[in-house]
Formats: structure tokens, sequence, C-alpha cells
């Protein structure tokens, strides 16, 4: 078994990798993301968003979290079934699920439409209906290859592959003025173009012929299932947190207000890219600690990795909050500036994420899925009511803060448990001073530069707050023995010792 810092290197490693492709694949989203907005005015992108909202909650809620059962049980020693078993387990579920969900969606379509007082969604439910399938085969084909810790392949697959694959075929459509068929094709292509990628890679360790020309017994099903239904309570839930505030806008104000709000969801995700990018392997790292009784071990991972998240996450989050206004005219243009303030608002609050650090990861680990399921069920209650008393008054900036109230009595709630259940905990003193100074320069910033800032300022205001929060780490006194496998990562990188630079780092500690 690794050590504690060979597994933090590693951690560390594959961090590094998958928040480059992150960084790649959100950016390639984003510019998506950017020419569908463009080509469509707010009324009709608020229609097709919201209709995309309806599908891919009912395509998570498809996914029951097989996905993470997969990953768990692929990645578990105390298991009896062999991979090939549990990847056909997790299959027969998805397909049967979608295959139930497709017939009903379909059924109450109109239902919907009038409820939402939204009629074409009647029509976009039914060209949306085969991402049900799509997304949750797209999912548990990076479970296969997270289990098999293979960062690199899953980086290809679904930030090379699937992002430039449906921006390609995006700006096809576009170019040729189907800019309403491009967006539907768009987002249909990015899961089938991910299931493609991934194929590619888990077929080198992985006999998928022996999992297409075999049916899983019923005792593997049953199996799988019994880790994975709490996740997938959890996750219906954790998906309705995230997606509550688009449906109460429809349903509270107009698509208009529709196509605003959900214009700044995929800008709100800089608050957990970093997040996403540890994510990949910490948890069959911590699974693995869990599983040997390394419970020391375990709240090692933990609390370094929630700093390394923290620390790498409030600059941009500090960004988007302090100068939201430039940043939506920058991105969508002055149309959409109406969003600005709900965008500070979400970015902002949901720093809690990084704060709480993988907290989800931690309680798979620790096979206690169901606290997922009770923290988010709390959450999302915290979350409907601040929706239903916020948002007729304040519109999509209620809609937002009833979002960050809703994520951090969830994260809060299940971080508890966690300690309750384990005794490790991702709060640390020297994980919040560091950010405390580099709040203030961006809030001082904010005050001076009351002018719209050109692309090369914002650029360099976000320079200026990476280099600031650097250098509150010193400040701060907030360097520890873990950051320094991050530094030897480096020098290994780079293939050059720099021995005065170590021996200041150690006296920081």
């Amino acid at each position: 078994m690794q050590s504690a810092n060979e597994s933090l290197g590693d951690l560390a490693e594959s961090a590094l990798l998958i928040l480059c492709g992150t960084i790649l694949g959100r950016a390639l989203g984003f510019f998506g993301e950017i020419i569908i907005i463009r080509s469509l005015n707010p009324n009709m992108f608020g229609e097709i968003a919201f209709t995309y909202t309806i599908v891919s909650s009912v395509a998570t809620i498809v996914l029951l979290g097989v996905h993470d059962g997969v990953t768990r049980k692929m990645s578990g020693e105390r298991g009896s079934l062999s991979k090939e078993e549990i990847v056909q387990s997790g299959l027969i579920i998805v397909l049967f699920s979608a295959s139930i969900s497709s017939i009903v969606l379909y059924l109450l379509r109109n239902w919907i439409a009038q409820i939402a007082g939204i009629m074409a969604v009647s029509t976009f439910l039914v060209l949306f209906i085969p991402y049900i399938f799509l997304y949750p085969l797209g999912r548990i084909s990076l479970g296969i290859l997270r289990a098999q810790k293979q960062s690199f392949p899953a980086v290809i697959s679904q930030d090379f592959i699937s992002r430039l694959g449906s921006i390609g075929i995006l700006l096809a459509l576009t170019l040729t003025g189907e800019n309403v068929l491009g967006a539907i094709v768009y987002w249909l292509s990015v899961p089938l173009l991910l299931v493609l990628g991934a194929s590619i890679f888990i077929r080198k360790n992985l006999d998928l012929t022996n999992i297409s020309h075999h049916t899983p017994s019923v005792t593997s099903v049953r199996e799988l299932w019994r880790f994975s239904w709490p996740l997938a309570g959890g996750l219906a839930i954790f998906l309705f947190l995230r997606n509550l505030d688009i449906l109460m806008i429809g349903y509270f104000m107009d698509e208009t207000s529709v196509g605003y709000y959900r214009s700044i969801q995929p800008l709100q995700q800089i608050s957990t890219f970093i997040l996403g990018s540890f994510t990949f392997i910490f948890l069959p790292l911590a699974t693995k600690y869990y599983d040997r009784g390394m419970k020391e071990e375990l709240n090692h991972l933990y609390n370094a990795s929630t700093k390394w998240i923290l620390l790498a996450t409030t600059p941009p989050v500090l960004l988007f909050s302090f100068f939201s206004s430039d940043i939506i005219r920058i991105v969508y243009g002055e149309a959409y500036l109406s969003a600005a303030t709900a965008l500070s608002v979400l970015v902002g609050g949901l720093l809690i994420r990084a704060v709480t650090g993988l907290n989800g990861d931690v309680v798979q680990a620790i096979d206690q899925p169901r606290i997922e399921l009770y923290s988010a069920a709390v959450g999302l209650c915290f979350n409907f009511i601040f929706n239903i008393l916020l948002i007729p008054v304040f519109g999509i900036v209620g809609a937002a803060f009833s979002t960050v109230m809703g994520y951090a009595v969830y994260n809060i709630v299940e971080t508890g448990a966690i300690y309750r259940e384990t005794g490790i905990t991702p709060f640390a003193l020297s994980n919040i001073k560091p950010i405390i100074p580099t709040a203030g320069f961006a809030a001082s910033l904010a005050l001076l530069t009351q002018n719209q800032l050109s692309i090369p300022e914002m650029v360099l205001v976000g320079l200026s707050l990476g280099i600031i929060q650097i250098l509150s780490l010193f400040l701060t006194r907030s360097v520890e023995e873990d950051d320094l496998i991050l530094f030897d990562m480096f020098e290994d990188k780079i293939g050059f010792e720099m021995e005065r630079t170590r021996e200041f780092l150690r006296k920081q500690i």
C-alpha cells in the first residue's frame, strides 16, 4: 500500500492532469454555450434551456448513482464480483430506468409544457429524449476509467473528443443557419462522443465483448443496486438542488428570465472545476485507506486536498464575483447584463463547496452513501423554501441566494456527519487564513476600477489575484509539510533541483 505522501503525490499529479483537461474542456464548453447564446435571443434560449434542464435532470436521476457504484465496487478490495459483472450490472440498471423514463416523459410532454406555460417545450422534449440514454452511458464510461485510475484517457475522452467534436457539429449547423437544431444536436453529441471516446481506452483493460454477450446474475445486479440506491436518492435530490432554481424561475417568471439565469450557469462552475479535478483519483485512494483501516492517512488526504482545492479556487471565484458585469459583457454581450448580480451571488456563495472539500467522495469511500441522501434532502428543503420566498420578490438574484443557502446547508450537514462517523474533517486554520488577504485585495480593486475593464485588464486582475494568493500563503505562515509534495512534483517535472527554494519553504513550516 502507498504511503500517505505517495498518495498525495499521485493525487496532485492526477489533479494537475485533470485540471489541465478540465480547463480546456470547460473553455470549450463555454465556447459552445457562447455560440448558442449569441445565436439565439434570450426568449428562444430560455425555451431550449428550460427543456434541457428538464431532460438533463431526468437523465441524472436515471443514472441512479450507478456510475459511482461502479467506481466504488471496481476500486474496492472486499467485493466478490468481477469487474465485468459490475459493469454489466450497471448497464442493465441504467438502460432499464432510461427506457421507463423516456416513455413517461414522452407521455407527459404536453402536460409539462402547459404547467410551465412554454408550449415549445412539448416539441423540444421529444427531440431531447436520446439524451436520457446517452448521458448515463457516458457517466458509467468515466466511472470505469476512474476506477482504473486512467486520468489521461478520461481527459482525452471527456475534454477533447467529446467537446471538440460537439463544437464542430454546432459550428457546422450554426453557419448554415440552423441555430435551434445546432443547440439541440450539440447537447446530444457531448455524451455520445464521450461514450465512443472512452470505449477506445476501456477496451484495453476490460473485455467489452464478454460484457456485451453475457447477462449479469441477479445477485450482481442486486449487490450494485444495494450500494447505489442511496446515492441515487442523494443524486436526485442533489440534482433538484442544482436545477430547482431554473424550474422555479420558469414557474414564477418568464422564459426570458430563464434565459438570463441559464446563461450564467456555465460561469458558476468556476467555483467547482478545481474540486472536480481532484475527485477523479481521490475516491479510489480514499477507498483503499478506509478498507485497510488507515483513518489517520485518510484524514491526512482529505485535509491536504481541501487546502489545495481552496487555494486554487479562490482567485477565479473572487474575479467572477467582484467583476461579474465585466465578465458577462465580455462573454455574452450587453444583452445579458441583467444576470450580473446573480452571477456574483452564485459564484461567491458556492465557494463553500471548496471550503468543505471532497466530502461527497469521502461519504462513498467510508461506505455510508445514505449520508449523501439525508444531507442533500435537508439542503433541498432549505433551497425550496428560500426559492418560494425570494424569487417572487428578488427574481433571479433571489434564486441565486436560495441555491447558495441550499448548498451551504447540504455541505455543512454532510461534513458534520462525516466527522461523527470517522472523526476526520477538512477544516483547518491554515486553509482559511491565506484567502482573507486575497479577498481584501479583490474588494479594493473592485472599488478602484469602477469603469468597464477590457479583456487584457481582466487577465491582469486575474493574474494579480493569483500572485496575491501565493504571497498570502507565506504572509499568513500557512505553508505545511504536505505543500512540499507539490514542490517535489514540480522539481520532478522540470528535472532540476532547487535547493534554496526548498530551504526557504521549509523555513515557512
